[in-house]
């Protein structure tokens, strides 16, 4: 982190997700704390909202379970998360059978889907993902606000240098 981070608004990174061609996948990522409880003590815990294309920039294969389908952005499918290595260990007892069971995350419930591998805790040493919903508010009313950190993973023949020409031709269009 910190070589080319952009930030955007939701709406901005719908856009350029759908319009830019240097990239394999764009992945947009928020986060904060997040508070664990009924598994132990309440435990407040660094989380990281995350389009479904995050893994897949990052190229993150989960040690158990699967990583978010494009679907779960939906708001109705967006109770999903993936628990960190550390968190499943110490919180979880290292269960594989916590794949498909619930726990919740600031009063609501989430099915966990995934284990992500040990080594991994992007970003802000994250403990722990759950999808971005992309609601109503996300999808039309959110053109200024520039809070998601957004990165990309260059496609297949492409220069850093096209991408980030791309992504200001793109933006100086959204801007207008």
């Amino acid at each position: 982190e910190g070589r080319n981070v952009q930030y955007f608004s939701p709406q901005n990174f719908l856009d350029t997700e759908a319009e830019a061609r240097s990239f394999e996948n764009i992945a947009a990522v928020d986060g904060g704390g997040v508070t664990l409880t009924g598994h132990g003590a309440p435990a407040v815990l660094n989380g990281a909202e995350v389009s479904a294309s995050f893994f897949s920039v990052f190229r993150m294969t989960p040690e158990h379970g699967r990583v978010f389908g494009k679907d779960e952005n939906e708001p109705e499918k967006a109770r999903v998360v993936i628990l960190g290595h550390a968190l499943w260990q110490s919180r979880f007892g290292g269960d594989p059978k916590i794949i498909g069971q619930s726990v919740r995350l600031d009063s609501r419930p989430f099915t966990v889907v995934g284990v992500a591998p040990k080594d991994f805790s992007f970003p802000d040493n994250a403990e722990l993902w759950t999808p971005l919903a992309y609601d109503a508010t996300f999808r039309e009313h959110s053109r200024g606000a520039w809070y998601l950190r957004v990165f990309g993973r260059l496609g297949p023949g492409a220069s850093l240098t096209a991408a980030v020409e791309e992504t200001k031709l793109i933006s100086a269009r959204l801007a207008k």
